[in-house]
């Protein structure tokens, strides 16, 4: 019923959860900001966390990556949330929106940003395997 599997089948949720904090905070961060500079903020952001996530995984670097973009935008959404249902409570300043708008923009921005996230998670595993490392803090 159950099946073992080894340490290097596993995908690290630990991982993916650590890289997906930063392009949330980048998200949070900018909300405010023109959407360009916004834009610009967010990729580079999302490319750290899938860097970090990739570097901390041991396999399917590029695949953390791409997890660790959705949860990033996850924790954003849910950020959102949470200072909508304060301002209605009454204990909270006004509320966040949801930057860009506009659906296909905001398409657009977790499009990249997953793409990017998991390119730069897959690249971690390039350096990582040409240095014969398998991962980093083991």
């Amino acid at each position: 019923m159950f099946r073992r599997t080894s340490a290097g089948t596993r995908f690290e949720t630990v991982a993916a959860a650590w890289g997906g904090l930063v392009p949330a905070i980048a998200l949070i961060a900018t909300s405010t900001q023109p959407e360009v500079l916004r834009l610009v903020i967010a990729m580079v952001a999302f490319a750290i966390g899938g860097f970090l996530c990739g570097i901390r995984a041991t396999n399917r670097r590029a695949a953390h990556g791409v997890v660790a973009a959705l949860i990033g935008v996850g924790i954003y959404v849910a950020f959102i949330g949470v200072t909508h249902v304060a301002s209605w409570v009454g204990i909270g300043p006004e509320p966040f929106g949801i930057e860009p708008s506009e659906p296909a923009r905001l398409a657009i921005l977790v499009g990249v940003g997953v793409v990017t996230s998991g390119l730069a998670g897959a690249l971690a595993g390039l350096m990582l395997s040409s240095a014969g490392a398998s991962r980093i803090g083991a």
